[in-house]
């Protein structure tokens, strides 16, 4: 089967968009690249390093790349908000170790603790999750919500995530409670939904 996958080389993105609003890709050391879709941070790169060959070969399998400013506040730390059914389920905060000069983040060098958010970060991520199931169309199942803080507090998204919003259960303590409250909500919202969906399926028989 024929891909209908067109490729673009990074040449020709520079060029087209070198003169507009606020992108500046004179200083490429300001940018990352990264995959647009899955759980690939091995493939983050920073924009001044780019290899093209490195990124034809990863395109099919990670569906295109993004081109984003580094955020330097993320070295602060990282907030992650899991939600179910628009329920808060978990959340916390990756703590990044800085060596040197580096500029991205090193997965490897991470602390995760739990964290608790503040009513506003609820209510936000709440209407956050409206906006896109109405944006769509579409049941917003499960997702997660990440975010970093401004100067004052204030929190500023860096990812929507729907298709593979990681919970992070592998990296608790096997006795650690929040475990057995995501797993058992998850199951119990699944097993609710399945027999909603039998219900109206006899129903419309």
């Amino acid at each position: 089967m024929q891909n209908s996958f067109s490729s673009i080389l990074y040449k020709s993105i520079s060029s087209e968009y070198s003169n507009a609003s606020n992108i500046n890709f004179s200083n490429l050391e300001e940018y990352i690249i990264k995959p647009l879709s899955g759980e690939l941070s091995n493939s983050i790169s920073n924009l001044s390093e780019i290899n093209e060959e490195f990124l034809r070969k990863k395109e099919l399998k990670v569906k295109g790349w993004i081109i984003q400013p580094i955020i330097k506040d993320i070295w602060n730390g990282e907030y992650q908000m899991s939600f179910l059914n628009k329920n808060l389920i978990y959340s916390q905060k990756k703590n990044y170790i800085k060596d040197g000069n580096e500029s991205i983040l090193n997965q490897k060098k991470r602390v995760l603790e739990k964290y608790y958010p503040t009513k506003k970060e609820i209510n936000i991520s709440k209407k956050l999750i409206e906006y896109f199931k109405k944006l769509y169309n579409i049941d917003i199942d499960i997702c997660r919500i990440n975010f970093i803080k401004d100067e004052n507090n204030n929190p500023i998204l860096l990812e929507f995530e729907m298709v593979n919003p990681g919970l992070f259960i592998g990296y608790m303590n096997s006795d650690d409670e929040d475990i057995i409250n995501i797993t058992s909500k998850i199951r119990e919202y699944c097993e609710n939904k399945l027999k909603n969906n039998k219900v109206y399926y006899l129903n419309n028989k």
